[in-house]
């Protein structure tokens, strides 16, 4: 039979287990300072997976040009690539790197072998659309050589890019999924609205999706994800 005393006392002993399970929780969490400049760019795939998944971190901002020898130092960064993860004192550097291990870490990537590597795939083709863009940032670059190079990407590398994308999306549509890759939300979905999204207005003067409505409504799709929006709507202003 068991007594009032032995019930307090099994209750206390399960407590304690329950405290020191979410202690132990608390200390294996990892710390994340994310660094980069005070923009956009090539750390906001990051930002957005940390953000859909809920976890917070230090979201360090270097203003353009102040990456001094002495703030490098002090990051502890042996070059100057940004953005940088540091982990647990542990430093680490180059955005598609840091994107995947967090898209891993939070589920969103694949248990089946090729549908990561087609997510891969997707990241890398984005990532070789975004270098056709750079000339663009360049200030002595003369506006006719810009609107030429414009022209360009609107004939030939945005019809190359995203009609790729249309096929790939279009194919999983008709096997009933409504997500990039397979039958789940992915890193890839989320590379896809931000970069399908971050040059339009700016560098560009048209929405790279103009003559894709199904890919329209995929990127309305992964940004009206509640933690996507919410991030979007308060996240800092910033050109790019």
């Amino acid at each position: 039979m068991i007594n009032s005393s032995s019930i307090v006392t099994i209750f206390i002993v399960h407590s304690n287990i329950i405290l020191f399970d979410i202690y132990t929780i608390f200390q294996t969490m990892p710390h994340y300072k994310l660094t980069y400049y005070d923009a956009r760019g090539y750390a906001e795939p990051s930002r957005l997976i940390l953000a859909y998944a809920g976890v917070e971190y230090d979201d360090v901002r270097i203003p353009l040009g102040e990456l001094t020898p002495e703030k490098k130092a002090k990051l502890r960064l042996t070059h100057s690539y940004l953005p940088s993860l540091e982990i647990d004192g542990e430093v680490y550097t180059q955005s598609f790197v840091i994107a995947r291990y967090l898209a891993t870490k939070y589920g969103l990537t694949s248990d089946d072998e090729l549908e990561n590597l087609r997510m891969n795939e997707c990241v890398a083709i984005l990532d070789d659309f975004v270098m056709k863009l750079i000339p663009l940032f360049y200030n002595d670059l003369s506006e006719k050589k810009k609107e030429a190079i414009r022209q360009r990407i609107y004939k030939v590398d945005n019809v190359v890019t995203f009609d790729h994308f249309d096929k790939l999306y279009k194919k999983n549509l008709a096997a009933g999924n409504v997500w990039l890759v397979g039958e789940k939300f992915s890193w890839a979905d989320i590379y896809f609205a931000y970069l399908s999204t971050q040059f339009n207005g700016r560098l560009l003067e048209r929405d790279v999706l103009k003559d894709y409505p199904d890919l329209q409504d995929l990127r309305k799709r992964v940004f009206d994800i509640p933690s996507l929006k919410e991030y979007i709507e308060n996240r800092p202003i910033t050109r790019f």
